[in-house]
């Protein structure tokens, strides 16, 4: 469950006249006095089971999450932000189907359509990835034959590697210099069904830190 400071005020609003695209695409507006409203149209229905609204300075990286709507089935729906924000903020947002795919909208801030998404991060910007284990991974995830599934469309022209943890953070194995972009790793490897933990690195850099739930096969 999210917990939020006392100093964050948030409110669910929901729209009756949005003259908007559904998802992924959405809007950012100011209504004035530090409040910014960010609203969407989910024209899946009951196919979307998590909608999470994260915000950052850095329209690159170091998104957190803020926000998750409590009834995602609504066609129409939305969040007021605000929060002090001592400068410019942008958006996206997650959201995942029933069938446990997920998606990110592209980046968005007040005033402006999506934002150009570059590799060259603000240098003041803390960029280290944050911990969230209750939002599904962008690179590793159980696949329809209940293998680990690991994808990284940029494997060739990165330095990929991966550790697998066991539930108590100890390291079962690693997965060095990772070049297929589209990687099943054979459950065996595991042991035994369970959470695992694992750490993504390019080189030294931490890319994402995450878990997975192998489930019994009887």
């Amino acid at each position: 469950m999210l917990k939020f400071c006392k100093t964050v005020v948030l409110t669910v609003i929901i729209l009756h006249a949005a003259a908007q695209n559904p998802l992924p695409d959405f809007s950012v507006d100011s209504l004035g006095k530090n409040r910014t409203r960010i609203s969407w149209v989910n024209s899946f229905g009951a196919g979307i089971i998590q909608i999470s609204v994260q915000s950052s300075y850095d329209s690159v990286k170091n998104f957190r999450t803020f926000f998750s709507s409590p009834s995602p089935q609504l066609p129409q729906n939305g969040i007021v932000d605000t929060r002090p924000s001592g400068g410019r903020m942008y958006y996206r947002i997650f959201y995942a189907y029933s069938g446990g795919s997920y998606m990110f909208t592209k980046t968005r801030s007040v005033g402006s359509g999506p934002v150009t998404q570059t590799d060259q991060p603000n240098p003041n910007i803390n960029t280290e990835p944050i911990v969230n284990y209750n939002v599904p991974s962008r690179y590793v995830s159980i696949n329809q034959h209940g293998f680990p599934e690991i994808k990284l469309p940029d494997a060739a022209a990165k330095k990929y590697r991966i550790v697998f943890f066991d539930e108590n953070h100890a390291e079962i194995f690693a997965l060095n210099k990772i070049t297929d972009t589209d990687l099943v790793v054979d459950k065996t490897n595991f042991l035994h069904a369970g959470t695992f933990y694992f750490e993504l690195y390019n080189g030294d850099k931490l890319v994402e830190k995450n878990k997975i739930y192998l489930q019994k096969e009887f």
